[in-house]
């Protein structure tokens, strides 16, 4: 029964939105804009200063008097961080609507926290899977340069290979993982 629904990552002191369905328009928002965090509904909860869920903006005075509320003319909002595994924050997940939303219930913001957790999990299968590729492409850098040394001076390539070998023995032999080690 929301308007508009997105998730926001927080980065240097904005919060940027990343994805947004519903009329974004109708509230001046639209994807890949940025607020600064201090003027968000978004950072006074995660400071305790608002509740998560705000079924009446308009009835409570901390919400009613930022310049928010009335810019966008928000009725009702909730809104969860999206907290990575490792405990960061990335941003927050939030759902608004210009009326007044009574029927608005904890079971609601239940549903938000575990739709958060999801996002939360692609957010880190998307991070891992970028990390691979960049060690795809530093491997496959690396094999193209001992090549291009070898072809050039037998000794110095086969000289070069050993010392990466004996170099990734080393980092396995110290405990790093598989991403250190290549």
């Amino acid at each position: 029964g929301m308007d508009v629904a997105y998730a926001s990552e927080f980065v240097d002191g904005q919060a940027e939105l990343r994805v947004l369905r519903g009329d974004g328009e109708s509230f001046g928002m639209r994807e890949g804009m940025s607020v600064p965090v201090e003027y968000t509904y978004c950072q006074r909860v995660l400071e305790g200063r608002l509740p998560n869920l705000m079924p009446d903006v308009r009835g409570d005075e901390r919400s009613a008097s930022m310049p928010a509320s009335q810019a966008a003319d928000i009725g009702a909002f909730a809104t969860v961080p999206i907290t990575l595994s490792d405990g960061q924050l990335y941003g927050t997940l939030c759902a608004a609507s210009h009326a007044a939303q009574p029927s608005l219930e904890h079971r609601d913001l239940q549903f938000l926290h575990v739709f958060a957790r999801i996002v939360a999990d692609q957010i880190e299968r998307d991070r891992q899977l970028e990390n691979v590729r960049a060690l795809e492409l530093r491997a496959g850098a690396t094999s193209t340069l001992l090549a291009a040394l070898g072809a050039r001076d037998g000794y110095t390539g086969e000289h070069s290979q050993a010392v990466l070998e004996l170099a990734a023995r080393v980092a396995a032999r110290l405990g790093l993982d598989e991403a250190a080690v290549d």
